[in-house]
């Protein structure tokens, strides 16, 4: 028994003494006091005692045992605690019945993410827990609480309804409000959107804030609750079935110092001295702008939330705002490894608190859970670990006493962590690996493993694909399997090692006898390789299975395979597609399989005793990662750990409920700069959802809507957004049916939109009417640089109409008008608008028929910009076009002049030896011509003698030139010459 007095009673923020005086006495077998029978929890327990001095601990003689020193204190505190541990109710880190019954007996309650967009759409703050019981929302018209109930989360944990939940780990910004000027919840949104657009489930969101009662607690069900969750606060973080989202940064200082500096922006907060909530600036509440990886119970958190066997439900969700940060450059390796307890109880001595002594309390949780989660665990997937991780793993692993599987995806490292891994493997009881590293981090890890290996005698079944290994790596396994003799199953496709690296496990296979299955596909091993393993297989009766698929192995080499086969007659699967093989290597093993017992295609199962191969602990059910997907390539990205800043969905056939989806999680996101929705038969319906979600994001960039359906409503509703959108630069919607009708819709908006700089509408019909209209904005317009108008049944009346408008724009520098109906008119008045024009750079008019006279008129334009020097134009597409030797000799004479000019293209037209030789002397002078395609056009011997002899000219002059597809060229100029 200690004595002193009761944290109820000297603590009532905390407490709920129903005594008139401070307690006296606290008994720790039950943590009760003697006189006001208030139970303690075990974080309050020790937190009391371990703020007590020496000289406030009086000794009680009448009390055997009685504390005489602090040490004794802290002693008998971490007693108090497992005997406290003991007496709570357990609740098990896998069950998701037991997470549904922790969260009904503690009254915890969750926060549906859809609420959270809510109040980012309203600008509002989140509420506290005794706010958000009565708060409510609109969603698909239908009012909703803010809060999910325990029904719901029962019914979760039944399996009758899908839902993810997410733990945020975050700082509080201030002692009132964690997060006063909402920048922790526009990163909740941010993710959380596009997981309710990803995954058929709803999203639940557990935040301290709005999910426990908060201070001041009015009533003992209150208090009860709070005290309840804070005693088993680890499993929000550690759970199997939960995610944990980490915010790690705090509210940009500008954005602080803006709101800090306005009076009239106020936050909601709870006022102590008039017991109500009042509405108060910034500057009124305490802040505390420690670093989140400074503070004990955010560095808590995140322990526990690496005790997970995936360590993908562990995200860091906030990415830096600077981009060429060094942190922005490594964000997709942002996986965590469990901290071993001695290294974390050293951290938490540099952590900072509110209350120093919550560290003991931390410590203690965190060797608990470490010890359960760990010692339990037997299916380990780790991914996006970087350097300091893998030595992380290194220390961890020792502890890991029931692992059966490990698996390490996308991880880096260098020898020194590699080769610290390696002696940890050499005793784990692992018996399947799977190592996947980042460029030259997997090679030094499988070297390291080949080490371990010859101590290792419990792994069985070993996946090291796609690490590049090469032969020197290949050579250190074939080391390792000469000794080991445990593992069965080895997977070394695409590693690249070669002849040599083949030769090598070769050289071992004839002493090895328990590899059953070798998947060395894509290796390049050649029929050096395959002969090799074939001598080998004349002596080994292990193997089973060899995969050789795309090696190059070729007809020697399926021989000698062939005659090892009549020898052995153990291998029962020998894949040897994609080898050139031919005639003779097919006939050589179908000899050696006539003269086989056995077939070398059997289908009998392994051995009885091989079990079932998992990957990761066995949940019953309720993973976050198991709930139904909606859109299947953005569910994947949500698993790789990264904060999403470019959504790739091409090809997916998502379809316009698909988008809606998306588009929902627009509304509020933040951090998605970039959308690919190409080739998914979105329609109107589905660019109207987007485009709705325009009229409010801020940050999408880059939209990517080829080959969709779309007509001119859908684009219509597109046109109407980018009127008011301020952040979209790019559109893609070739490939579509928008017609004239939408193209004049989305003119409007560019006369009076800023940001689009460029346009992709090719493939869309649109005619000399739309390009009409499209040419009355470029007027107007100042900000679109790049239009591609290819495949629109454009003719000279719409040409002519765009060559007025780039009489007047200077922002347009590239046009595309590939492939329409366009002749000599249009390009002569083309030709009228360029010699007034300085912006433009590139034009391309492939596929038309503007035949010599156009050229010409192209060609004095030329010259004429060149005399006036604000020459602009550098490249100039007109692959077949009809043109002939007169047309070429005056883009020949016109080149003597332009110094502008480095790429031209003239595939597939009529030039002849003629106009080749005219081009030929004209790039005796001209110095700015890099690129010139002169494909299929029939040039002839003299032709090609007149281009070599200009070539040899510029060699001397000090031009590197290449030539193709002359021999021995030298990079620097190129000519496309075909014959």
């Amino acid at each position: 028994m200690v004595a002193g007095p009761c944290p109820n009673g000297s603590r009532p923020v905390f407490g709920s003494c129903r005594g008139t005086a401070p307690c006296t006495q606290v008994d720790p077998p039950t943590h009760r006091c003697h006189r006001c029978e208030g139970h303690l929890d075990i974080v309050k327990l020790s937190k009391y005692f371990l703020e007590l001095g020496d000289s406030q601990v009086e000794a009680d003689d009448s009390i055997p045992g009685t504390a005489k020193t602090r040490q004794d204190v802290a002693s008998q505190v971490r007693e108090a605690i497992a005997e406290a541990a003991d007496a709570e109710a357990r609740y098990n880190l896998k069950d998701p019945q037991a997470f549904a019954q922790f969260l009904q007996d503690s009254d915890v309650r969750l926060v549906r993410a859809k609420y959270l967009s809510d109040l980012v759409l309203s600008k509002r703050p989140l509420p506290r827990r005794q706010e958000a019981e009565t708060e409510t929302f609109t969603c698909d018209g239908e009012p909703q609480s803010a809060l999910v109930t325990h029904e719901e989360v029962q019914n979760w944990a039944n399996g009758t309804q899908e839902a993810i939940i997410c733990s945020i780990s975050h700082a509080w910004e201030t002692r009132e409000h964690p997060d006063p000027c909402r920048h922790q919840l526009q990163q909740i949104v941010n993710h959380t959107g596009l997981y309710d657009a990803a995954f058929e489930a709803d999203i639940w969101i557990f935040y301290d804030y709005s999910s426990l009662f908060q201070y001041e607690r009015t009533n003992s069900h209150e208090e009860k609750s709070f005290r309840k969750a804070m005693s088993n606060m680890h499993l929000m973080y550690a759970h199997e079935c939960t995610l944990t989202f980490r915010i790690e940064t705090l509210t940009p200082e500008h954005v602080w110092n803006t709101m800090l500096a306005d009076e009239e922006v106020v936050v909601r907060v709870y006022d102590a001295g008039s017991k109500t909530l009042k509405e108060k600036p910034l500057k009124l509440l305490e802040a505390n702008r420690t670093p989140y990886l400074q503070r004990g119970w955010c560095m808590a958190e995140i322990e526990w939330s690496s005790l997970r066997g995936v360590n993908a439900q562990h995200q860091h969700i906030d990415r830096p705002k600077d981009p060429k940060s060094e942190t922005q450059k490594s964000d997709h390796l942002n996986g965590r490894v469990p901290m071993i307890p001695e290294k974390f109880r050293q951290q938490m001595e540099q952590a900072k608190f509110t209350h120093r002594s919550d560290a003991e309390a931390v410590i203690y949780l965190q060797q608990k859970i470490f010890r359960e989660k760990v010692i339990e665990c037997q299916h380990l997937v780790l991914e996006g670990l970087p350097a300091q991780e893998i030595l992380a793993l290194a220390h961890a692993l020792p502890h890991y006493e029931n692992l059966k599987s490990l698996t390490v995806r996308r991880f880096q490292c260098g020898e020194e962590e590699a080769t610290s891994l390696g002696k940890a493997l050499a005793s784990s009881q692992a018996e399947t690996l799977e190592i996947r590293g980042i460029g030259e981090s997997g090679r030094f890890m499988v070297k390291a493993l080949a080490e371990a290996l010859k101590i290792n005698s419990s792994v069985r079944d070993m996946n090291l694909a796609f690490n590049e290994i090469g032969a020197e790596g290949a050579q250190a396994l074939a080391e390792a399997l000469k000794i080991n003799s445990s593992v069965r199953d080895l997977n070394l496709k695409y590693n690249l090692i070669g002849p040599e690296g083949a030769q090598a496990l070769a050289e071992a296979l004839k002493i090895n006898s328990s590899v059953r299955d070798m998947n060395l596909e894509d290796n390049k091993i050649g029929s050096e390789g395959a002969q090799a393993l074939a001598e080998a297989l004349k002596i080994n009766s292990s193997v089973r299975d060899m995969n050789l698929e795309s090696n190059e192995i070729g007809p020697e080499g399926a021989q000698a395979l062939a005659e090892a086969l009549k020898i052995n007659s153990s291998v029962r699967d020998m894949n040897l597609e994609w080898n050139g093989i031919g005639d003779e290597g097919a006939q050589a093993l179908a000899d050696a399989l006539l003269q086989r017992k056995t077939s070398v295609r059997d289908t009998l199962a392994d051995d009885l005793d091989d079990g079932v191969k998992e990957s990761a602990d066995q949940v019953p059910g309720r993973r976050p990662f198991e709930a139904p997907v909606r859109l299947q390539a953005l569910a994947e990205a949500l698993k790789t750990n990264t904060s999403v800043t470019s959504i790739h969905l091409c090809g997916n056939s998502i379809g316009a409920e698909g988008v809606k989806a998306l588009a929902e999680a627009l509304k509020t996101n933040t951090s998605v700069t970039s959308i690919n929705l190409q080739w998914n038969s979105i329609g109107d319906e589905g660019v109207k959802a987007l485009a709705e979600a325009l009229k409010t994001n801020t940050s999408v960039t880059s939209i990517h809507l080829c080959g969709n359906s779309i007509g001119a409503e859908g684009v219509k509703a597109l046109a109407e957004a980018l009127k008011t959108n301020t952040s979209v630069t790019s559109i893609d919607l070739h490939s579509n049916s928008i017609g004239a009708e939408g193209v004049k819709a989305l003119a409007e908006a560019l006369k009076k939109n800023t940001s689009v700089t460029s346009i992709d509408l090719g493939g869309n019909s649109i005619g000399d009417e739309g390009v009409k209209a499209l040419a009355e904005a470029l007027k107007k317009n100042t900000s679109v640089t790049s239009i591609n108008l290819e495949s629109n049944s454009i003719g000279d009346e719409g040409v002519k109409a765009l060559a007025e408008a780039l009489k007047t724009n200077t922002s347009v520098t590239r046009i595309n008008l590939y492939a329409n109906s366009i002749g000599a008119e249009g390009v002569k008045a083309l030709a009228e608008a360029l010699k007034t024009n300085t912006s433009v750079t590139s034009i391309g008019l492939r596929g038309n028929s503007i035949g010599d006279e156009g050229v010409k008129a192209l060609a004095e334009a030329l010259k004429k910009k060149a005399l006036k020097k604000n020459a602009s134009v550098t490249s100039i597409n007109l692959q077949c076009n009809s043109i002939g030797k007169k047309g070429v000799k005056a883009l020949a004479e016109a080149l003597k002049k332009n110094t502008s000019v480095t790429s031209i293209n003239l595939d597939d037209n009529s030039i002849g030896k003629k106009g080749v030789k005219a081009l030929a002397e004209a790039l005796k002078t001209n110095t700015s011509v890099t690129s010139i395609d002169l494909d299929d056009n029939s040039i002839g011997d003299e032709g090609v003698k007149a281009l070599k002899q200009v070539i040899e000219e510029k060699k001397k002059m000090g031009f590197e030139l290449r030539i193709e597809p002359f021999s021995g060229a030298q990079p620097g100029f190129e000519l496309d010459i075909g014959f």
